[in-house]
């Protein structure tokens, strides 16, 4: 006991606790880190394992179990005990490392944020290199969703592990219930399927962006997990909405002319954006990396500009953004430039783009814009949704009318690692008033 709590908790910490609140704090840490030892010496009944138990100093390893429940190793023989893996993180190329080597410090409550994000800054370098090998990535993030997903193979029935692990004061740093929660949040943020559409891209987005909020919260996926739930049990107001718009960004001004519980009537002033077309067979990756080299100095006087938001997005044939499979004339991808460019004489002084790029500078005149906001990740069906209630709420206004030739235009706020729940997503179109 004493060396439990005397090695795990800063001393200085301790004494600034009353004798109470640091007996409380001593048990936590030995409850923690029995849980630790106890999640992977026990076997459930009937399952195939063997387990060589082996007892040393504190210190040192307590079992060495060579199987899970599951019939799959659990450690590498070069691996002395669950508390080593939480304390060392291997610098191997995630190509080369099994899921369970890097979900298990990921997920876990005990591991340092530090050392997670190391961790997670290999699994980036290997995001980042898919203009060299595409399928790598999509094939590694795959086979950690297989971990993920292969729940159903071990004893307790999903959920199980989740609702058990909630009422405890402390995160139980058990692998299963760290898969258990990390599938319940996938779940949770995940949008809808509509149809036969493809979501395999969404999913490992998803995966990633969970992830790394992994080395964002004190308690791991259990943090994670306790937040997403909060957010999913209520709708965010817009209020809510422009607390997400991320500081420090220059966004276009507009004035709010009507407020409602479902949509917004707002008055947008002028400004001018830089945007690309990209063909029905083109990525909204490849898109985004073209402006943000533009913005970045990639241009032919080298300037780098601040970046802003939002990121808009519209189909040049004038359906919704996300309909990939109506996008005959191609998808227009566009960055606010900064606001020394908004007015209609300036924007041609703005950087011209390299050549060869395809960029266009455009001037965006006075609009009056009926918007719809909501949260999450955005697909296809997702947007197709939003478009419908958006079309649907201006149509029932006797006052408004949809401008002739106008399209549904999504703004999307934030960065693509931004967790779910955080996001500011929303839908505009163009509208006009109606002389009675």
């Amino acid at each position: 006991v004493h060396h439990i709590v005397c090695k795990s908790i800063p001393i200085h910490y301790l004494q600034s606790l009353s004798r109470e609140k640091q007996k409380m704090a001593g048990l936590k840490m030995i409850c923690s880190r029995a849980a630790a030892l106890i999640s992977i010496a026990a076997v459930p009944c009937g399952a195939a394992s063997d387990a060589a138990f082996v007892y040393r100093s504190p210190a040192g390893p307590v079992c060495q179990p060579t199987k899970r429940c599951s019939g799959r190793p659990l450690h590498s023989t070069t691996t002395s005990s669950y508390l080593d893996t939480l304390s060392v993180v291997k610098n191997t190329a995630p190509a080369f490392l099994e899921p369970e080597t890097i979900l298990r410090p990921l997920l876990s409550p005990t591991v340092r944020r530090k050392k997670k994000r190391a961790l997670l800054s290999e699994l980036s370098s290997l995001r980042r290199s898919r203009s060299a090998d595409p399928s790598s990535y999509d094939k590694y993030v795959d086979a950690l969703l297989d971990e993920i997903y292969s729940l159903g193979t071990m004893s307790a029935p999903p959920g199980l592990l989740t609702r058990a692990s909630l009422p405890f004061p402390f995160a139980v740093p058990s692998y299963r219930i760290c898969l258990e929660l990390l599938r319940s949040t996938l779940d949770l943020t995940m949008p809808r399927a509509d149809g036969g559409e493809d979501l395999s891209d969404a999913r490992r987005q998803n995966l990633a962006v969970n992830l790394s909020q992994c080395t964002k919260y004190r308690g791991g996926i259990h943090s994670v997990y306790r937040e997403a739930r909060k957010r999913a049990r209520s709708a965010p107001t817009m209020a809510d909405m422009i607390g997400r718009t991320p500081e420090g960004l220059e966004t276009p001004s507009y004035d709010v002319v009507y407020e409602g519980g479902e949509y917004e009537l707002r008055r947008y002033a002028a400004y001018a954006v830089v945007s690309t077309v990209k063909p029905e067979d083109g990525t909204t990756a490849k898109g985004f990396q073209l402006l943000a080299g533009y913005i970045f100095g990639g241009n032919e006087s080298n300037n780098k500009m601040a970046m802003t938001t939002p990121v808009f997005m519209k189909n040049l044939s004038g359906t919704a953004p996300g309909d990939a499979t109506a996008s005959a004339g191609g998808r227009e991808m566009s960055f606010v430039l900064p606001s020394a460019y908004w007015s209609e004489g300036e924007v041609g002084g703005s950087p011209e783009p390299s050549p060869g790029a395809d960029l266009a500078r455009n001037f965006v005149a006075p609009e009056l814009r009926a918007v719809v906001w909501f949260q999450g990740l955005t697909t296809p069906g997702t947007v197709r949704e939003q478009e419908e209630r958006l079309l649907r709420l201006v149509r029932s206004d006797d006052g408004l009318k949809m401008k002739e030739g106008a399209s549904v235009v999504q703004a999307s706020y934030n960065d693509p690692f931004t967790a779910p729940w955080k996001r500011r997503n929303e839908l505009m179109i163009e509208v006009e008033r109606v002389e009675k």
